[in-house]
C-alpha cells in the first residue's frame, strides 16, 4: 500500500521556480511552487505568509520550509508523514543545513498521542533534535503532543494552538 501511495504522490512532488525582475528603483522576486494543478506564487513584497498542513499537507509544508526560499514565514505542521520517502524531509533538512545557518521561520509541529508509534517515532525525535541542535538563527520552533487524539481528531486543536504559537499571541485564560 505504501509503495502505491508513494508512486501516486511522486507525480505531485513540487517543483520550485524563482524569477527576479529588475526595473526602476524596485527589484521584485517572485517565487512559486507547482505541484499537480496547485500553483502558489507570491511576490517578495508580501513575504509575511503562513502555511498550514496536516498529514501529507504537513509533509508538504516542511518541504516548503526547506526548499521554498522565504515564500512563507510561519508554518503550522500537524502530523506530517516524516517516514515518507525513506525520510525525504529529513534529507531536505540536512541539505538545507549544509548550505544555511539561518532559517527565518516560526515553526509549530504537533502530533496526536496515538500517532507516536514505531512508525513515526524513529523519525520525529531525530528530526526535532536536528532542528534544535543546529541553532538556526531566525527559527522559532514549538512542539506539542495532543493527548487522547488520533490522526484526524488532532487537526482542529493543533491548528488553533499552532496559529497562536506562530503569531506569538498571548495566552488567554
Amino acid at each position: 500500500m505504501q509503495r502505491l501511495m508513494l508512486r501516486h504522490t511522486a507525480r505531485l512532488r513540487p517543483s520550485w521556480t524563482a524569477e527576479v525582475k529588475k526595473g526602476g528603483a524596485h527589484t521584485q522576486t517572485t517565487t512559486s511552487v507547482e505541484t499537480g494543478k496547485l500553483v502558489v506564487s507570491a511576490s517578495s513584497e508580501r513575504a509575511d505568509r503562513t502555511l498550514m498542513g496536516h498529514s501529507w499537507g504537513g509533509t508538504f509544508a516542511l518541504y516548503a520550509l526547506f526548499m521554498g526560499g522565504e515564500l512563507f514565514r510561519r508554518f503550522v505542521v500537524v502530523s506530517p508523514d516524516l517516514p515518507m520517502g525513506d525520510g525525504y524531509i529529513e534529507k531536505c533538512e540536512r541539505d538545507y543545513a549544509a548550505r544555511h545557518t539561518r532559517l527565518p521561520a516560526n515553526l509549530y509541529l504537533a502530533y496526536a498521542e496515538y500517532e507516536l508509534n514505531d512508525w513515526h517515532l524513529p523519525h520525529i525525535r531525530p528530526f526535532m533534535e536536528s532542528l534544535q541542535s543546529r541553532r538556526y538563527s531566525g527559527l522559532r520552533f514549538f512542539y506539542q503532543t495532543f493527548s487522547q487524539c488520533r490522526h484526524c481528531g488532532v487537526i482542529a486543536p493543533a491548528f488553533q494552538s499552532g496559529l497562536w504559537n506562530v503569531f506569538e499571541l498571548p495566552v488567554l485564560i
